[in-house]
């Protein structure tokens, strides 16, 4: 080739290389103003759920469960909890109505077969009438990992309940699982009484636990307007706290997307399940960062606030349901259950400040 034509090829190549240049220019030139917006997005709401939550929110122990339950229990229901993903006091509300956690003294607790025959073990498993089949034939478990299931071991009886509880969808529906387990609704009842007596406090479970860990943290900064209870003759079902349209709403703790849409009354609504006995609700939200079956972590923005519903001004309505979903008899006031409980002050000061607010729901 000569030198002439390679001249010539380099020299197209170049200005090859340069309209690339001036045409990628061009295209940034067009998006800036798209990407500036996706930017401030990004600033505001942050990064999108995570996939997995970073640590999990559980009921710590009651003094009376500290009292009514062996400590070797209450170690073994808290351990199935944090491996099979039920809560450990309907764990421990099954042995208390069972068989007293193992003290009760009857046939079939520590040896042999229960008065009908049927089942053995702390946590009573049907065993097929002593046979091994049954529920315990399908899921019983070596808990303890040494090498060997068996019923009566309070180890393997009581991670076996996990295991068979998740099996029946104890994650989604308690109640529903526990029917399962023993076909009675007295029954169901009765383990939900135990339950609630042997809860405590709300605790974190992961090691790098935040400050106010015990707490849900609040979903938003701003003043308290309307608290929980009775108003213009209903029923106030949560807490109101005065914040402009679009703020960032955040996720309280751990927790799965149950609810995410048009509600009467609420406008947009979110609700996110904890645990087996516990969710939180917003409402009146201006726009939704999450759908169901969203799986978020403390503190992520899932939503922001607005008017949407039946309402008379921006705010957001927050509510903690007892229950694995919302309904209207689930509802607590949720301050008990919030980081840094506002003082009677900033209350009386949030309904100074806005003198004249009036919502409803």
């Amino acid at each position: 080739m000569s030198s002439a034509a390679s001249n010539a090829g380099r020299a197209a190549v170049s200005a090859g290389h340069a309209a690339l240049l001036a045409l990628a220019l061009k295209i940034l030139v067009a998006l800036a103003p798209v990407l500036t917006v996706l930017l401030v997005i990004a600033a505001i709401f942050g990064p999108p759920p995570n996939d997995a939550p970073t640590t999990q929110l559980r009921y710590g122990a009651s003094a009376f469960a500290l009292r009514d339950i062996p400590a070797r229990y209450l170690e073994l229901y808290q351990a199935a909890e944090a491996d099979y993903g039920i809560d450990w006091a309907i764990l421990a509300g099954i042995g208390k109505v069972e068989t007293d956690h193992g003290r009760l003294k009857a046939p079939g607790v520590t040896s042999g077969q229960n008065a009908h025959g049927c089942c053995a073990g702390p946590m009573q498993f049907h065993n097929d009438y002593g046979r091994g089949g049954g529920t315990w034939g399908a899921y019983g478990v070596d808990g303890d990992d040494d090498g060997r299931k068996d019923i009566y071991d309070p180890a393997d009886a009581i991670a076996s309940a996990g295991n068979y509880l998740r099996a029946l969808g104890g994650a989604e529906d308690i109640r529903k699982a526990l029917f399962g387990y023993n076909h009675a609704w007295w029954y169901v009842d009765k383990v939900e009484r135990w339950a609630d007596r042997y809860r405590g406090n709300l605790k974190t479970a992961g090691l790098d636990a935040p400050p106010d860990t015990g707490r849900l943290a609040w979903p938003v900064d701003g003043e308290l307007v309307s608290p929980f209870g009775p108003r213009w003759g209903g029923m106030h079902e949560g807490i109101d706290i005065a914040v402009s349209a679009g703020t960032p709403v955040h996720a309280p703790a751990d927790g799965t997307v149950t609810y995410a849409g048009w509600m009467t009354g609420y406008g947009n609504f979110v609700c996110l399940r904890h645990t087996a006995r516990l969710t939180t609700c917003s409402a009146h939200l201006s726009r939704y960062r999450v759908k169901v079956g969203d799986r978020v972590a403390r503190r992520d923005v899932i939503a922001a606030s607005g008017c949407t519903g039946r309402c008379f001004g921006d705010h957001l309505h927050f509510e903690v349901h007892m229950a694995a979903s919302w309904s209207k008899t689930s509802a607590t006031n949720p301050l008990p259950y919030l980081a840094e409980v506002a003082s009677g002050a900033k209350l009386q000061r949030g309904r100074h400040a806005l003198h004249g607010f009036r919502n409803m729901v």
